[in-house]
């Protein structure tokens, strides 16, 4: 089955289908203003930058917007309308771009639908009307696609290709997660979300990838996938579209990746620590918040790498990195500066705060192995600290009771743990969803103290007692954490 039936036949199974599946009208050559629905989600306002950049009007709405995105937009000139989706705000644009947050019944989609307006989606216009002749570079799997992403990125910017590129966040020292580039190449985060009311494939299998990676493979976003097989097949279309001059990497760890390889004609190279695969690290150092290693690249090596990024997680992303910038004839003198000069991204192991000797740092990690593998990253850089955690499962799938078991496992380099219980949400059933009393006794009972939070308000009010000169304090969570970092920051700053 081809993957458009195959994500066709989940349209069909839907009770409002009558209203997804319609008869667009195809794309116009020279459009001069965009409008998009549902502009300020992270990669939806990343693309009203890129259009700008490119020369194009853009508009855009939402319900509500919140920085950094908001302070974006308005830097770039976009006109926001905030609030309600009226008819109104489509105004003159001569393309509709839908985003995934709008549904079939949304006042602007259904006009646009309703009046056979030029309607699109993200991967149609980064494909066709922004990196057009690019050669697409896409990050997919589970876990490490920001951070592998940003990496490819600065090395490409590093050795002067001049890259374009859009990164579901932002890297640290730098304003926006997307830049139009001048260059021959494209590189993707490989986003596994659907993609519109009308398009339920994902967004990453959509964007004609000459070079793919792969990075994990675990059941997530179970608000878009049945089950770990539905899940999977996904990354079996990505992987068997890759075409024969392309380039495939996959983690060679982990069984549920290397098993991907098997179906792709493309040029398949495995990574990670383990010494059988194509490329792996060898004599992996850590000290003075540094780790090091030597790149070793079909059992020759070609040199040590240096970074700052801690974890072992981080290491296989710098592996995967390092092979995609050599597979496209980067010096590998410019590669090994160009890890160097990468210091992570926004919201990844990222310090936000040092006051009186307590450490804060943001972390986005929200997926029990997420979860686990940045606190055993945190653990190893800062082994001289006490960790304290601040959890807040957020997402539709952290949320989830699947998973609740696993995070009683997840915390095992934390000294301290403060869980927020789950927001509920319309519609929720709360006998699906994680007990955040069960997991933190049971995490309790493992010798690692951890209690239980109402609110972010009463999470402060828990933490703070707690608190002595020397912490490091990690936040961990997929949304904004309810003002959390702004909050203990104040009452840090109070404390002392």
């Amino acid at each position: 089955m081809s993957k458009e039936d195959y994500y066709q036949k989940k349209l069909e199974a839907l009770a409002d289908k009558d209203f997804r599946i319609f008869e667009r009208p195809e794309l116009i050559k020279n459009p001069k203003q965009f409008h998009i629905v549902g502009v300020c989600g992270t990669a939806m306002g990343a693309l009203a930058g890129l259009l700008c950049e490119k020369g194009f009007k853009v508009s855009g709405s939402d319900q509500v917007c919140y920085p950094p995105i908001s302070t974006m937009l308005e830097g770039l000139d976009v006109q926001t309308h905030f609030g309600n989706f009226e008819v109104k705000n489509i105004g003159d644009a001569d393309v509709i771009v839908i985003g995934n947050v709008a549904r079939p019944q949304n006042p602007e989609a259904q006009f646009a639908r309703e009046n056979k307006l030029v309607q699109t989606t993200l991967p149609e216009v980064l494909r066709e009307y922004i990196f057009e002749d690019a050669l697409r570079i896409v990050v997919a799997g589970t876990h490490g696609k920001t951070t592998t992403t940003g990496l490819i990125a600065e090395i490409f910017e590093t050795a002067g290709a001049h890259p374009g590129f859009m990164i579901g966040g932002v890297p640290q020292g730098k304003e926006h997660g997307f830049a139009l580039g001048a260059g021959e190449f494209a590189i993707f985060e490989g986003d596994e979300y659907d993609t519109s009311y009308f398009n339920k494939m994902p967004k990453f299998l959509q964007y004609g990838a000459h070079t793919g990676i792969v990075t994990s493979i675990e059941l997530d976003h179970l608000d878009i996938y049945s089950d770990l097989n539905d899940y999977r097949r996904a990354f079996e279309f990505f992987v068997k579209e890759i075409p024969e001059d392309g380039f495939l990497f996959v983690n060679g760890d982990k069984d549920e990746t290397r098993s991907l390889s098997l179906s792709s004609k493309s040029h398949v190279m495995t990574y990670g620590l383990s010494e059988n695969n194509d490329i792996f690290a060898r004599n992996l150092k850590k000290e003075n918040g540094m780790q090091t290693f030597d790149f070793m690249y079909h059992g020759a090596s070609l040199g040590q790498i240096e970074t700052s990024l801690s974890g072992n997680h981080n290491v296989a992303n710098i592996l995967a990195a390092v092979g995609v910038a050599l597979a496209h004839g980067l010096s590998f003198e410019f590669i090994k500066k160009g890890v160097k000069n990468f210091k992570g991204m926004k919201r990844r192991q990222e310090i936000v705060g040092d006051i009186n000797g307590v450490l804060l740092i943001d972390d986005f990690a929200h997926h029990p192995t997420a979860v686990r593998e940045t606190l055993l990253g945190i653990k190893q850089k800062y082994s001289d600290k006490r960790i304290v955690a601040l959890f807040e499962p957020r997402s539709n799938s952290s949320r989830k009771k699947v998973f609740e078991k696993d995070y009683i496992n997840s915390f095992d380099n934390a000294d301290l743990v403060f869980i927020k219980v789950p927001p509920f949400r319309e519609g929720d059933v709360v006998e699906d969803f994680m007990d955040a009393n069960f997991v933190a006794q049971s995490v309790s009972e493992k010798g690692i103290p951890m209690q239980v939070a109402e609110n972010v308000d009463d999470l402060v009010k828990k933490v703070l007692p707690e608190i002595r000169e020397g912490d490091l304090i990690i936040m961990m969570s997929n949304g904004a954490f309810d003002g959390l970092q702004a909050k203990l920051l104040d009452k840090l700053k109070q404390k002392s």
